[in-house]
């Protein structure tokens, strides 16, 4: 299944599934462990569009969906321009780390300037970014008071990414209400603006850590 951009001709949302590596495996209609699926509900029920279902039960295997590569994307920030990501979730798993979008390519070691959102073993939604290749993500106290999400309850989650003076920042926002920010020095860690891929319910070559529940309505 995917969706194209016409518009540039170029852009492509591709559902994956691997269980090891991500060599080029498309999504196997015929298996019946693990799978994405369309729900009959959705969290906005005026809307055509259903949710999404990504059948990770153990958060070890790869499914999920991704954006291609686009350099013409609007994911820069600088002192004149921001973005925002945002997407609605309904965890069925609030325990174990996993990732809901990821600014990245397929590599290892991970590339300077990937940033992820995730929502941590703690059941809060965290940020991380990555300073130098094959590095640790950088060290960042958020400010505000993150609250445990509720399994199985959506949730509209927004991330907006800015520049604040020599501070990058990603404040992050639960059903409208400031969640949490991250700030950090631009120099430290900048925003990669390279042709990478934009994954949704995953990260990286990675298979463990991918989302576990329905997400909906994603859009930047």
């Amino acid at each position: 299944m995917a969706v194209k951009d016409f518009a540039n001709n170029k852009n492509y949302l591709t559902y994956r599934l691997g269980t090891s590596s991500d060599a080029s495996i498309p999504y196997n209609e015929i298996d019946t462990a693990n799978y994405p699926t369309f729900n009959a509900t959705s969290p906005i029920s005026s809307e055509i569009e259903k949710s999404i279902k990504l059948n990770n039960t153990t958060s070890t295997t790869k499914n999920i969906a991704y954006v291609n590569y686009m350099n013409n994307i609007p994911m820069e920030i600088s002192a004149t321009a921001s973005f925002t990501t945002e997407m609605w979730i309904k965890p069925e798993n609030v325990t174990a780390k996993q990732y809901l979008i990821s600014r990245e390519n397929f590599v290892t070691p991970v590339a300077a300037g990937t940033w992820r959102l995730y929502l941590d073993t703690d059941g809060k939604i965290k940020f991380e970014i990555f300073p130098t290749a094959a590095g640790a993500a950088l060290a960042i106290t958020p400010s505000g008071t993150q609250g445990a999400l509720t399994i199985n309850t959506w949730n509209h989650i927004a991330a907006v990414f800015s520049r604040n003076g020599s501070n990058n920042q990603v404040a992050i926002y639960q059903n409208g209400s400031i969640y949490a920010t991250y700030s950090w020095l631009v120099t430290s860690a900048p925003i990669s603006a390279l042709e990478v891929k934009t994954i949704i319910g995953g990260r990286g070559l990675d298979t463990s850590n991918s989302f576990i529940g329905s997400i909906s309505n994603v859009a930047i």
